[in-house]
């Protein structure tokens, strides 16, 4: 009713925190004459398809490349996809990619052509058309503007556009061709492109290199289950390990238990908070548009290796960091070394996420166990809770040093 639309439109704005906002002035920066070509997984929020028909309308060249992928049972984001499309009349420029052996076509970019055909700009991420993305979950928005890595990114849309049925073992060997791993040597700079699939899992031995060569610190975050290369990467790096993760099941317990170790699960919501009894409930209504990805709360995929020094890299993009993601799923990844602006705005977000989530994930686990601290719920008035920091081996002195 209008009431609740009334509540929940604030609500929304602020879960949204400017992603949806940010994603829809992208779209809005498009001239007559110019171009945004899309290549996405799930396609449903009506805004975003509003903001593309008003582009549309004003001249602007459209090209929205979409998973049209069923699994057995008939279903698949198009099945969502295809209806609005054709609603606000963008299925004359929309084609479904549905390769022989693609598992799913799992990217969200786009990029702005100007009136020429020159590539400005990309839009990437982890962050899919959907309410579902915008309000239920954690993602990220990636602009750059430049010519590089915009090319990179239009001329792999405009291969898979102009050949949507292109097989996975095709797929595979010009996406190595496109995109090369990039030499991770200490000195290395600047953003590199890796799209999948790939023929081998390159890209997962080269986020587990640089993991291990982690001077102080390690983040990253685990919607689903890391490949295993990746987590004994983890386990033995050198450096204290932070880990956001969707839940606890989704990496093994060595991990839990590995020295300078730091995992937060963002688990289950406490029914019995006001608050998050409606964010439940409003997950419930939004978890329908959202086929794969029902449940989750953490979906970016990041990794952040020394974020905090002069030589930060950082690894984010569309791609889980397993086997599928590297070898049969359509997807990219940015790798992006020494750009310190970059690293401090995903460590500042990737930081706030994991307290949050650190301090109510310690919660469940001390209701679990069932014994009650009677001082647990009160501020402590002395300076006592200040001496941990300077035990010297305790990770509270670790994260000093660092932070």
């Amino acid at each position: 009713d209008k009431g609740s639309q009334r509540f929940l439109q604030p609500a929304r704005t602020w879960l949204s925190r400017g992603l949806e906002e940010a994603l829809a002035a992208f779209i809005d920066q498009a001239q007559p004459g110019e171009g945004l070509h899309l290549f996405l997984y799930e396609f449903d929020k009506r805004e975003f398809a509003r903001a593309l028909k008003a582009a549309q309308s004003r001249g602007v060249r459209l090209e929205i490349l979409h998973d049209a992928i069923l699994d057995r049972n008939g279903k698949g984001p198009s099945v969502k996809a295809d209806p609005l499309l054709v609603e606000f009349g963008l299925d004359a420029v929309a084609r479904g990619r549905n390769g022989a052996g693609i598992g799913i076509s799992h990217n969200k970019f786009m990029v702005r052509t100007d009136v020429d055909g020159v590539p400005r700009a990309v839009w990437t991420g982890s962050t899919n058309f959907s309410d579902a993305a915008i309000y239920a979950q954690s993602n990220v928005g990636h602009a750059i503007v430049g010519v590089e890595p915009a090319t990179t990114y239009f001329t792999w849309h405009q291969t898979v556009w102009n050949h949507p049925d292109l097989t996975v073992s095709k797929t595979r060997t010009q996406a190595m061709a496109l995109s090369p791993l990039p030499v991770a040597s200490a000195a290395a700079t600047g953003t590199s492109v890796v799209f999948s699939p790939r023929e081998t899992v390159g890209a997962i031995s080269l986020c587990a290199s640089l993991i291990l060569s982690a001077e102080k610190m390690v983040c990253f975050t685990a919607p689903f289950a890391l490949h295993d290369a990746i987590e004994a990467a983890l386990i033995g790096a050198p450096a204290q390990v932070f880990g956001l993760l969707n839940k606890r099941g989704v990496v093994e317990p060595a991990l839990y238990a590995a020295p300078n170790t730091s995992l937060a699960a963002a688990g289950a919501l406490n029914e019995r908070s006001v608050l998050e009894a409606w964010q439940d409930k409003m997950l419930r209504e939004v978890r329908a548009e959202s086929l794969h990805h029902s449940g989750v709360f953490i979906h970016t995929k990041l990794i952040l290796v020394d974020p905090l020094s002069d030589q930060p890299r950082v690894i984010t993009g569309s791609a889980n960091f397993s086997n599928n993601s590297s070898r049969n799923n359509d997807e990219n990844q940015l790798f992006i070394f020494t750009e310190t602006a970059v690293a401090d705005v995903y460590i500042g977000e990737f930081m706030r996420m994991f307290d949050h989530y650190y301090y109510r994930d310690h919660v469940k686990a001390a209701k679990a166990e069932a014994v009650v601290d009677p001082r647990a719920v009160f501020l402590d008035p002395t300076d006592g809770w200040t001496r941990r920091y300077f035990g010297g081996g305790e990770r509270e002195a670790q994260r000093l040093a660092f932070f």
